[in-house]
Parts: structure tokens; C-alpha cells; sequence
């Protein structure tokens, strides 16, 4: 967007209200190559440190998943395991139940 011989590389200041290390970075027409160099390497080190934590926080976010997965098939296992034992159990009562209707 150039007004007045301005331009922004970054959001408006509005979404960046929450990140102070991202306020908007604006140049002039008149910039050496230097100070637009400048800019831009502030920016991609901000741009760096975002991805940085994003990288951090779906690290986290996979820990997660992973353990909760490990988890259900815990609960799984144990729930297969129960299911077998009951009827297990429900086997030997209907065949106690038979051989009593039998002694009748």
C-alpha cells in the first residue's frame, strides 16, 4: 500500500495489538538499501522466532496426542480384557445353570 510515498511490510496495528515485537514496519521511498535490508532482516527475525513457536507449541500439541492415544489403547486393552473375562464368567454360569435345571 504506498500513500504518501509510504509503505507497510507488516499487518495493520490493529492484529498486532497482542505481539509488541511485531508492530508494523514502514519504509519510505527515500530508504537506503541499507535501512530496507535492515527492515527486512528485523522482520524475518520476527517471522523466525513465530515459526519457532509455533514449532514449539505443535511439538507440544503432538506429545499430546501421542500420549493420549497410548492412553486408549490402554483402556482398550483393559476394556477387551474385561469383555473376555465376563464372558468367561458368563459361560460357567450358564453351564452351572444347565447342570442345576439337569439335577431338577
Amino acid at each position: 500500500m504506498l500513500a504518501q510515498g509510504r509503505a507497510s511490510l507488516a499487518p495493520p496495528i490493529e492484529q498486532c495489538a497482542n505481539r509488541p515485537d511485531m508492530l508494523p514496519v514502514e519504509f519510505s521511498v527515500s530508504m537506503t538499501a541499507q535501512d530496507d535490508i535492515a527492515s527486512v532482516a528485523a522482520q524475518l527475525a520476527v517471522l523466525t522466532q513465530t515459526v519457532e513457536e509455533m514449532a514449539g507449541q505443535l511439538k507440544e500439541v503432538r506429545e499430546r496426542a501421542e500420549s493420549e492415544r497410548e492412553r486408549t489403547d490402554i483402556q482398550q486393552e483393559r476394556i477387551d480384557l474385561a469383555a473376555s473375562e465376563l464372558s468367561g464368567v458368563s459361560d460357567r454360569l450358564q453351564a452351572a445353570a444347565d447342570a442345576l435345571r439337569e439335577s431338577i
